[in-house]
């Protein structure tokens, strides 16, 4: 299950008009997490999970410059679906 919502989170991100360079530095996030989760390392999982999330949350802010804004449905999507799977994880 927890694949499944990594290759959805992927491909939203594969898809998405996200800026290319934070494209790559939440896939690698991501890809990250995904290892951590494998191992059986949820805890350490959940905490990149979590800041991946905090991080959407900060580029999708008003205030960030245009050509690094996240728009709030894409960011929306995105946190809905990793804290899912955040919160899978601690089951």
């Amino acid at each position: 299950m927890i694949k499944l919502y990594g290759r959805i989170i992927l491909s939203l991100c594969s898809t998405s008009k996200i800026n290319p360079i934070l494209k790559n530095l939440f896939l690698n996030e991501l890809k990250v997490a995904q290892k951590q989760i494998e191992k059986g390392k949820n805890k350490v999982a959940r905490q990149i999970l979590e800041i991946v999330e905090k991080q959407i949350e900060i580029f999708s802010d008003r205030g960030m410059m245009k050509k690094l804004r996240i728009s709030k449905d894409e960011a929306e999507s995105l946190i809905k679906i990793i804290e899912t799977i955040r919160l899978n994880l601690i089951k």
